[in-house]
This record gives structure tokens, sequence and C-alpha cells, in this order.
């Protein structure tokens, strides 16, 4: 999240924090807006874990629907996860690297951007969602090093 959105962030999660103190009903209407809002798995990576930080942090004032938001952020996961299938990733890996040795023994002189790891889009957001989502589970069940009770 860029340092000059969080301003923004957390007025908006004020506002949703005093809203539902105001009408604790509103809680339950968050839940379908959430999820119809959810970003579609082609948009950005960084829009994706912007989104999902903050339906996680939300989760600190609207802790009677964590379940449900939860179910929300896995299910998309799930969706990700389905369409990065593992051929896929393995034959985009093995490529790769093909291709990173043939560059490398040709000692090409270009300024490629490649990064290294999967290059399936679809398996990179899944991965750093995954990342997300176990710092979010870990900052929940761990204090201090250990686990809470």
């Amino acid at each position: 999240i860029s340092t000059n959105r969080l301003p923004l962030h957390d007025f908006a999660h004020e506002t949703l924090q005093h809203l539902v103190l105001i009408v604790p009903l509103a809680s339950t209407l968050l839940c379908p807006i959430a999820e119809q809002q959810f970003p579609f798995m082609t948009k950005e990576i960084n829009v994706q874990i912007t989104y999902v930080k903050n339906l996680l942090r939300s989760l600190s004032y609207l802790s009677i629907q964590r379940s449900r938001f939860l179910e929300i952020i896995l299910s998309k996961l799930l969706r990700l996860d389905v369409h990065a299938s593992r051929q896929d990733i393995i034959r985009v890996e093995n490529s790769n690297i093909e291709t990173e040795l043939v560059f490398s023994l040709e000692q090409l002189d270009t300024n490629d951007n490649n990064t290294k790891g999967m290059k399936l889009d679809q398996a990179d957001k899944l991965d750093c969602l995954m990342y997300v989502m176990f710092e979010y589970i870990i900052s929940i069940c761990i204090e201090n090093g250990k686990i809470k009770n």
C-alpha cells in the first residue's frame, strides 16, 4: 500500500467503524458488497493485495463477520488457484530455465526485465495473496513468539 493512500484507508476504516457503531445492522450489508467489489483476478496484484489487506483490517471492528469475510477471501484465492494450473506453471518455469540458460550462454547484452520465480501472473498473485493471509493468521494466532490461547 503506498504511503500516500494510507490516510485515505485510515479515514475509510474510521468511517466504517463509526457507521457500524451507529447502525449495527450495517455490518451484515458489508459482506455482499465486499464480495461484489472484490477485484477480478485480472486486476493488478497491488489492487488485490490492498483490497485483501483492507478486508482483513476491517475484521478488527467487524469481528462478527470474520468467518464470512475469510470465506470470501479464500473462495477468491481458490478461484485463482484453479486458473493457475500446475502443468502450466511447470511448463512456464521449465521454458524460463531453458531460456535463461541460452541467454547466459550467449552473453546477450540486452536489458531484459524478467523477474526470477514464477512467470505466470495468476500464480504470482496467488503466492502474494497467500503470503498476506499467512501474515494475518500469524498476527491473530501468535503473540510474542507464542501461540495465543
